[in-house]
């Protein structure tokens, strides 16, 4: 019974975990509207964070009995991170 209730909390909280990865690389949109308006932001922390999110993905997939939440919770990641370092560079 222990066992089943952990169980149900650690699957909340890595749910709760997943929508918050999501919404930190949402949150780059802002940045790349700047960027294409002229005012360039920082190129380096979005790159990381595509790198980032590119290595955990393949981590992911890759591991045996694919681990889904990794790989949706970084997909973002890996298109807003690019989008945001992108810009950044074209806009200076």
């Amino acid at each position: 019974m222990r066992r089943f209730i952990m169980e149900k909390i650690i699957t909340k909280v890595g749910s709760v975990a997943s929508v918050m990865s999501v919404l930190m690389y949402v949150s780059y949109i802002p940045q790349i509207m700047n960027n294409l308006s002229g005012h360039p932001g920082d190129f380096i922390q979005p790159s990381v964070a595509f790198v980032n999110c590119t290595l955990w993905s393949l981590y992911g997939f890759f591991k045996q009995g694919r681990d889904w939440p990794i790989i949706i919770a970084n997909l973002p990641g890996i298109v807003c991170g690019f989008l945001a370092a992108f810009t950044a560079l074209m806009a200076r």
